[in-house]
Parts: C-alpha cells; structure tokens; sequence
C-alpha cells in the first residue's frame, strides 16, 4: 500500500486492515454498493447514468464515490468519451476483468440460496469477458490509454506507478548507498529505461526469503537479521539501454527487504528495496513488460572523505609484509619496487605486476598481513573517523592494495567502502591471479575512481588524504587533498601537497576548515 509519505493523503479505499487477501479485497468492494457497480460494468454498462438506472437506485454521491474508489484501486479505467462529449466513459481493467468469477459465484450462490432472487441478465462466461468488454470502447484501443509505467527518481527515493502523467501510486523506497552506476560488481543502481521482464513469488507469504530467486525461508517483520535479504516479491529488470544492458545479469531487482527501516534512504547494494506489503500490491498491479524508468539524480548532497591504507591509516606497506614471508632478500627487493613506485619514479602498473611475479602470496600469508594490518593502525585514527562519521562523512578507502586483506582493517575502522584490488586463491589456499585491471594497479587509477563516486552520489565536498605521489594524482579531482607524512614523509608528495600534515589529528582541523569556507 502506499506510503505515509505520499503526496496526497490516502484515501479509505487505498489502506488495509490486514495482509489477508479477502480482507484486503473487502477493502476495496466490501460494502452494498461496490460489487453492483462492478457487475453492471461487466455487463457492458460505461456510463454515470447507467448506473444510476440500475434496479438498486445508488444515490448519485454514492456512485461517485464508489467510482473514483475503484479507479484508484486499478478496477476501473477512466477516459473522455470519443464523441467529445463531456460525459466519462468507465472501463474494468484487466485486474477488474479478473473479477468476473467473483460476481458469477455470487450470483450462482443468490440463486441457488436466496429466495425470491432472479437472474435477469447473463454474464459472459470468462473467456469471451474480454471482447464483451472492450466492444464498448470508445476508441479502436482503448487499452492502449491504460499503460502504466514505473518512474524511479533516485534524488527522492519514490517510485511513482503511473498512466501517462497521472501518478497511481507512490512509494518509499532504497536505491543503491554508493549512488548511481552500471558496472559488473559496482554495488550500484542502473539508470534509464527498462522493462520488467520477469516476476517471481506470486502467492508467496509476505517475508519469504529467496537464495538465487527460490523461496528460502521466511523473515519475520521486525526480525533482525544479518545482510541485505530479498523477500516477498521479485520483479526482473532488464535493461533497454547500451549503458545498462548487463543490468539482468547483474541481478538487479524490484524487491522486499528486511531493511524496511531503512526505506527512504540510499543503503541498497544496487537493487530498489521496497516495504514487503507495498512490493505485494506493486507486483499485482503490473504486468511483465511493463517500462520503467529510473532518473538520474541531479541534487548534490553528502561529502566524502578517500583515506589511502598503506602508511596512511596502518603503519605497514601491505605488499612489502606479503614479500617479508619469502624471506629478508625477497622482501628488501619488494620494497625497494614500492618505494620506487610511491615516490613516482616508475610507473605503477610495471611495478604490481612485477612484485606479484615476485611474491606469489599463500592464504596464511594474506590472513597473517590481515592482521598487521589491524595491529598497525596509526595513532589517531579511530578519533578522527569516528569525528568525520559524526560529522556526516562517507568514509571510503582507496588503495592499492589488496581487498581481502584490507577489509578487516575496513571492519575494524567502521568504513563500509574498501577500493582495493582483487586477489585470487585457489581452494587450497595457493595463489593464482590478482586484478591486473583493477584501476589501482595502474598510474591513474585513483582519480579515476574518485571520478565514478563524485558522478554517482553528486557529493557537495570531496577529500583526499594519502602519503604517495598516486594520491597526489587526485587533486584535480577532489575538494581537498590532504598529504600525510606520519609513517613516511615523501618529499615529492609534501611539495605537491596543498595539505600536508604528520599527525592524523591535524586532518580534523583542516577538514573543519573546508566545511565553514564552503559555507560561507
């Protein structure tokens, strides 16, 4: 059902007393008068005035009321005549026409139990409703005034059902934390057009769990459980554009959440989360096929803030500690290359590959760098996130290091968003490959990632903080660079540096500075 921040107040017909679905549907057409209407435009009526002639005699504001109700709940279609009169031609939809076996028991029971009772006129039986309906329609397709289409708007966080201009249905709902994108693994929501090419959970209890689109289990509302759960109902998008045509198999759904709590805000890995009854009502409102449109956003909002790992937020170089397990000459090697590398003397992408050859690192390797890194933490740095997260800053990291060894770090830190190069083992724990095109690997990296967050979230402040000449490389592209000489002190990188500071407290200061001049 729709939210309570919806535009306009909801109307009685539009609220529930329950999830049951015969409460749900007395909702709608439970009281004396809703039904007859219903019957009398299976029977081909069209027109206010036709149904004030029925036997009944329903009051005028009865009629009307009932009438607007019905074409709220997506009953009824509502067009101008095509004579061009001022009178209003009324149409079932085909939810509406899915309501013919209702009116028939009904009426078999009237006859077969109630005294006195007659049948006057036939129904058409269900597989000749359609044509007996739409026989009475005012234009050669009448149908084809009827086609809704979901609008997505990322900067409201809504989704708006609608029939041409006319808004149906509005909801709350979560799109993607890290904002707008299409590539594989980006955790981020498509933008432009789409259609539902599939949809899955039909009759399903509200809170069903799915694993790879099957029913799982079932959530409980106000259950917490850990991760992002699909539930309830899945609507498939397919992706029309060039931009976002990988968007089936990136598994990016319409669908329920156990993060309702949540809804209103961006915290989704990609999908669209909706309320689990809302996602219920949405999938019994549209058919497959039907478009979707999702609108880039265009109001800035949030600051975030970049932290370089290595010598930055831990005392080590996490490569260097890798090559430390092949011995003291592998080791001194590796670090010769990394500082070469840091200190921008040789291009960075010859440097990876080569200490990769050189190292090829085992899991008891990684899990034993994991953790230096968590003992090496540099003084100061839980203060002055936990400051920068009060303040309302997305803190992400962006390195060049490895990501399974730099997320502990992350989890330990409280940072959700680790930029970091894959690393591939084997089940056995050997090594196999890493990410060669991962942008850090590479001279220019950085920035570019830097680029793909600002285009996605529209952030009103962007920071930098980093010790080497690749983080130098980003201020172009960010608010505020920020060298840190703590661990190292590169002396290209202090020159370089707009910012520079040896003590990680410092950051607080000049970041304090930013906000009050940007909003001044």
């Amino acid at each position: 059902m729709p939210t309570k921040n919806n535009a306009t107040k909801p109307t009685e017909a539009m609220k529930r007393r329950s999830p049951c679905p015969v409460s749900c549907a007395l909702d709608i057409f439970g009281d004396r008068w809703t039904l007859l209407v219903i019957r009398d435009l299976i029977l081909g009526k069209s027109r206010f005035k036709e149904f004030l002639a029925s036997p009944e005699g329903i009051p005028t504001n009865i009629l009307t009321d009932r009438l607007n109700r019905l074409v709220e709940s997506l009953i009824v279609n509502k067009t101008n005549n095509i004579d061009g009169s001022r009178h209003l031609i009324y149409q079932l939809t085909e939810k509406g026409q899915a309501l013919l076996p209702v009116v028939k028991a009904m009426k078999d029971w009237g006859l077969a139990w109630e005294k006195g009772s007659r049948a006057s006129l036939t129904l058409p039986n269900e597989r000749n409703i359609s044509l007996h309906l739409w026989e009475h329609s005012p234009s050669l397709d009448s149908r084809s005034q009827y086609r809704m289409k979901l609008h997505i708007s990322i900067d409201d966080q809504t989704l708006e059902l609608r029939n041409g201009d006319e808004v149906l249905r509005r909801y709350s709902v979560s799109t993607a934390t890290k904002g707008i994108g299409s590539q594989n693994g980006s955790f981020r929501t498509p933008i432009g057009r789409f259609r539902i090419s599939g949809k899955i959970g039909e009759n399903q209890a509200l809170g069903t769990i799915f694993r790879a689109r099957v029913p799982a289990g079932l959530w409980q509302v106000g259950e917490t459980i850990a991760g992002d759960l699909v539930t309830t109902r899945i609507l498939l998008l397919d992706g029309m554009d060039e931009s976002n045509k990988n968007t089936l198999e990136r598994y990016i759904y319409i669908h329920g959440t156990n993060h309702e709590n949540r809804i209103g805000q961006p915290c989704s890995h990609g999908c669209i989360r909706m309320h689990n009854s809302d996602v219920i009502e949405l999938f019994d409102l549209v058919p497959t096929d039907t478009e979707v449109f999702i609108e880039a956003p265009t109001k800035k909002s949030g600051k975030i803030i970049f932290f370089d790992c290595d010598s930055t937020l831990s005392t080590i170089e996490g490569i260097d500690e890798l090559a430390r397990f092949r011995g003291e000459e592998t080791f001194r090697e590796v670090e010769k290359l990394t500082n070469a590398a840091m200190n921008g003397l040789v291009p960075l992408n010859d440097v990876f590959r080569r200490r990769m050859e050189i190292i090829r690192p085992d899991q008891s390797a990684c899990d034993a760098v994991a953790q230096r890194y968590i003992e090496t933490i540099v003084p100061g740095v839980e203060e002055t996130l936990a400051e920068l997260r009060a303040q309302g800053w997305t803190i992400a990291i962006i390195s060049g290091g490895f990501a399974p060894l730099i997320r502990p770090l992350a989890d330990k830190l409280g940072i959700a968003f680790v930029e970091a190069v894959p690393l591939h083992l084997d089940h056995a724990g050997n090594y196999l490959s890493y990410g060669s095109d991962y942008p850090t690997t590479r001279n220019g990296g950085k920035p570019e990632i830097i680029r793909e967050w600002k285009n996605a979230l529209l952030p009103n402040l962007t920071v930098m903080v980093g010790d080497g000449m690749s983080d130098c490389e980003t201020i172009p592209d960010v608010d505020c660079f920020i060298g840190f000489g703590g661990v190292v002190t590169r002396e290209n990188v202090r020159l370089a540096s707009p910012h520079f500071v040896t003590d990680f407290s410092e950051i607080s200061r000049i970041i304090e500075t930013l906000v009050k001049s940007q909003s001044a």
